[in-house]
């Protein structure tokens, strides 16, 4: 009889680390501070984007974009976010001067996984698309949209230039 009383408790013991080396495995110190990493490396917003062109700092105009961000909780918030076609944006707006044969210096808060730049004229026309700016090829007031994509979304930039 003392025999069965031990096993049983020895199994009973058996199970009971059993489960909270499971509890403690999934529950884990450096799985939490992961999922808090993961959680606050998400961006609430598309990335600030800073354009320079040789000394000159272009600022662009966040135009249309589609975000989200993942709650700790679990919850999900998406945004989705429309503007004017980037010729209408820049309406009654000064083009930035720019020498066309500048160093260019593309710098996002967060860098996309990938990007490309389209080129509008005044009647809401896209007249092209490059992966790269190269200002050496434009002359005169140039509308250019960067459209960038992250894991969290898409977003476009509008910037007008005169390319001397």
């Amino acid at each position: 009889m003392k025999f069965g009383k031990v096993f049983f408790i020895l199994i009973f013991i058996g199970i009971l680390f059993g489960c909270s080396n499971n509890i403690t495995g999934t529950n884990s110190a450096s799985n939490i501070n992961d999922k808090t990493n993961e959680i606050s490396a998400q961006l609430r917003e598309p990335p600030n984007l800073e354009i320079f062109i040789g000394e000159e700092k272009v600022t662009p105009v966040l135009g249309t974009y589609s975000w989200s961000y993942k709650y700790e909780n679990g919850t999900t918030e998406s945004i989705e976010a429309d503007a004017d076609s980037p010729s209408t944006i820049v309406e009654g707006r000064e083009p930035q001067k720019v020498d066309a044969d500048a160093d260019i210096s593309i710098e996002f808060s967060t860098m996309p996984i990938t990007y490309l730049i389209r080129e509008w004229d005044t009647e809401h026309n896209v007249l092209g698309i490059e992966r790269e700016l190269n200002l050496s090829i434009h002359e005169g007031k140039k509308i250019f949209e960067l459209l960038g994509s992250w894991e969290q979304g898409n977003a476009s930039y509008v910037f007008y230039l005169d390319i001397e």
